[in-house]
């Protein structure tokens, strides 16, 4: 009797100990990715929650938000993404041509990834576009066109679509659920991408069944429409999620999470306290409006820009017009910018504190095109930095009527933008995006 009572106690407390079983669709996955601001190897955990594929995709999940970030993030390096999808249990993985490039001159491409998945007895197949390490594709967030979607985003988006119906053909006859992310550029692909998916009811796809998330994406489409499966998470305070405004009939398709940037201070704390540093606004005044914030202050400078040329500036910029935009400075910005977003947050600085100083000498320098140009190549060069000194200085001077434009406003719009770059690089950072979704 002994025996058979601790034989059932025995028999009890096993299964107690073992509790319920685990469910192999929902799991806690390791990523890295490297920093923006400060080329820092980051590693993280998400969890892949398996099961929300089975709800409806109109409903935002701060879970699936956060894996889809950790995909978009491990786009960095093929073997990342490709470790990635092997953690969350994905196969039969699809690699698109540019994945094998370097990603530094193609313009108007972009480097995906296909994998699938089946979850209890659906099948999930995910599309993922590299929204990091891509170099000179930045440049395409600028070529915007003159009509229609952003024209970069479109002529990318289609070759995607055309690629992913090869891709799924396997899947079409017992229908799939579809996961599209990215960060960036491959963040507004992904929206462009699914807002026509749903538009052209392919693979039978509706709302409920196509899961989007995008992070700090441009604007992409000529319509925002009614898209609820197309989640749109951005910093307020980021300048590329800004861009290219809604004067010019480009939108964000779907709806839009904002994250809490008034957490920002906590965010970095929790986040990484000894290298993520907290980098301050710098309040900025164009004429009568202060822009007391990040998020104004592109707000208000977007709005001073387009506004008409005065009729006596020796620099004419007509940028009220999205056909004035692209023609230009569409070009020469993207390539400028692109580079200097591969520049660490003290590279920027250095570079900024050429044109900072005593109000005189930046007007002197400011103030004629020779000067500007000799002193930004000047910058690059005390920073070591590598870089085509021809076209380099092409676009330098194709830019200068930008620069003219601000100044013939005043100094304080022109200097805040110069104090703030190392902000918006910032506000736009992987690292950042990734520690306010932690706190959101």
């Amino acid at each position: 009797m002994k025996r058979a009572l601790f034989s059932i106690l025995c028999s009890a407390l096993l299964l107690a100990g073992c509790g319920e079983a685990k469910d192999p669709d929902e799991m806690d996955v390791t990523y890295h990715f490297t920093g923006i601001t400060n080329s820092k190897r980051y590693e993280q955990t998400a969890h892949f929650p398996g099961n929300a594929f089975l709800g409806s995709a109109e409903s935002y999940s701060k879970d699936l938000a956060i894996a889809s970030f950790a995909m978009a993030a491990s786009t960095e390096k093929k073997e990342n993404l490709a470790s990635f999808f092997e953690k969350l249990g994905f196969a039969d993985v699809s690699w698109s041509k540019a994945y094998q490039n370097e990603p530094d001159t193609a313009p108007l491409t972009a480097a995906y990834a296909f994998a699938s998945k089946k979850i209890k007895d659906t099948n999930v197949l995910a599309v993922t576009i590299r929204g990091f390490n891509y170099g000179q594709e930045w440049a395409d967030n600028f070529n915007i066109g003159t009509e229609g979607d952003q024209t970069s985003y479109d002529v990318v988006s289609e070759e995607i679509l055309t690629s992913l119906k090869d891709y799924a053909k396997p899947y079409q006859q017992k229908g799939f659920r579809l996961w599209v992310n990215g960060y960036s550029k491959a963040g507004a692909l992904a929206a462009l991408l699914s807002k026509k998916i749903l538009d052209r009811k392919e693979f039978s796809l509706d709302s409920k069944t196509l899961f989007a998330y995008t992070f700090e994406a441009p604007s992409s489409a000529k319509e925002k429409g009614n898209y609820p499966s197309i989640h749109n998470v951005r910093n307020p305070h980021d300048i590329v999620a800004a861009l290219a405004p809604e004067e010019y009939g480009l939108y964000h398709p779907g709806v839009e999470h904002l994250l809490p940037i008034e957490k920002l201070k906590d965010a970095f704390e929790s986040f990484d306290p000894k290298d993520l540093k907290k980098v301050s606004y710098k309040g900025v005044a164009f004429g009568e409006r202060l822009a007391p914030d990040g998020a104004s202050f592109i707000k208000q400078g977007l709005a001073y820009l387009m506004e008409k040329p005065k009729e006596d500036s020796k620099y004419p910029l007509d940028l009220s017009t999205r056909k004035g935009w692209q023609e230009n400075i569409g070009d020469p910005l993207g390539y400028l910018i692109a580079f200097l977003m591969e520049q660490s947050n003290d590279v920027l600085s250095k570079i900024a504190g050429k044109f900072t100083g005593n109000l005189f000498s930046l007007l002197s320098i400011l103030g004629d095109p020779k000067s500007f140009q000799e002193t930004f190549l000047a910058a690059l060069d005390e920073a070591k930095l590598a870089y085509d000194s021809s076209k380099m200085g092409e676009t330098i001077a194709k830019l200068y009527p930008l620069v003219a434009k601000l100044l013939e406003n005043n100094y304080a719009g022109l200097s805040g933008i110069i104090s703030n770059v190392a902000y918006f690089t910032s506000m736009h950072s992987s690292e950042t995006i990734c520690a306010l979704l932690l706190v959101s």
